[in-house]
């Protein structure tokens, strides 16, 4: 079986840059459903990861030194579950009540050495200037003028962390750590 592609003669409407509907006209699509808060299945989430975080910590205790690894994972993964937890109360999403989300947000973002307020000032600063490159705090690729004076292997680095390898080391990267080296070297 072949297949062949041929133009259409049918007139695409153009796309229009600027759309003419806002982020409150695709909320009000949504079902009410989305917005409200379950306190069962979140308080189940945090005993489910305190539970989990703690056998990793057990199986830590316990395991022979060949398990390990095994185990460094189960506890981390276990961990990313107070993290997420801990995000949830930061956009206030985890409970209706205020203290409830901030106690929730301390307790489970101390173990991982979070400040919660911090974070969570910081992380609503990227929501609210979320792509827009000279203010979001949380994603700041190189300026194209940067880039060209960065050597050719600081570029390397630069496009192997943009691309496949981009779950390593990004902060390095794009916070300019690795430029102001290179700059320096010059």
């Amino acid at each position: 079986m072949t297949l062949s592609i041929t133009p259409t003669t049918a007139k695409q409407p153009p796309i229009d840059p600027q759309p003419n509907f806002k982020l409150k006209d695709i909320i009000k699509t949504l079902p009410k459903q989305v917005f409200l808060k379950d306190p069962r299945k979140a308080w189940q989430q945090v005993i489910l990861s305190v539970a989990m975080v703690g056998l990793g910590y057990f199986g830590l205790a316990i395991s022979p030194w060949y398990l390990l690894p095994a185990i460094w994972i189960f506890t981390g993964t276990a961990l990313t579950g107070f993290f997420v937890i801990g995000h949830d109360a930061a956009h206030h999403s985890f409970s209706n009540r205020r203290r409830v989300n901030d106690l929730v947000g301390h307790v489970l973002m101390l173990p991982l050495l979070y400040p919660f307020h911090g974070w969570r000032i910081l992380h609503n600063y990227h929501h609210k200037h979320t792509n827009k490159l000279s203010v979001d705090n949380a994603w700041q690729p190189w300026m194209p003028d940067d880039y060209n004076n960065a050597g050719w292997l600081m570029q390397l680095v630069y496009r192997a962390m943009r691309g496949r390898l981009s779950f390593t080391g990004r902060d390095y990267i794009s916070n300019g750590i690795g430029l102001q080296a290179n700059n320096a070297n010059k």
